[in-house]
């Protein structure tokens, strides 16, 4: 009769930890899910702002170059300005380096957009 009432027991002992385990098997998966699910969103993210960075230095080059051609086409316009002599040819070349400059740093401000939606 105690024999049957300790198989009992550990019967119901060995059950219960069947079930647990299966429990705990089950969280561990669910956990590790998860951690894979974020730690590929934070790669993604990681990536991103590496690349927005990247622009972000490519863009203060072309940023400081327009700068200092406009200071040029300046310097160049202002005594033709002041003596009325103001002549196409010699403006036009600078003026189009400078729209070059512009459209490259609106692409590099367009990518950084895109990168942060």
């Amino acid at each position: 009769m105690a024999e049957k009432k300790v198989m009992g027991i550990l019967e119901r002992t060995r059950k219960s930890l069947t079930k647990d385990l299966k429990e705990a098997k089950k969280r561990l998966t669910e956990f590790k899910d998860r951690t894979a699910v974020l730690a590929k969103r934070a790669k993604e993210e990681a990536g991103k702002t590496a690349r927005i960075s990247r622009l972000r230095l490519e863009t203060i080059p072309l940023v400081q170059n327009r700068d200092r051609k406009l200071k040029e086409l300046g310097k160049k316009t202002y005594p033709l300005v002041k003596s009325g002599k103001i002549s196409e040819k010699g403006l036009k070349p600078l003026s189009e380096e400078i729209k070059k400059l512009e459209t490259k740093i609106q692409g590099k401000e367009i990518e950084i957009k895109q990168l942060r939606k």
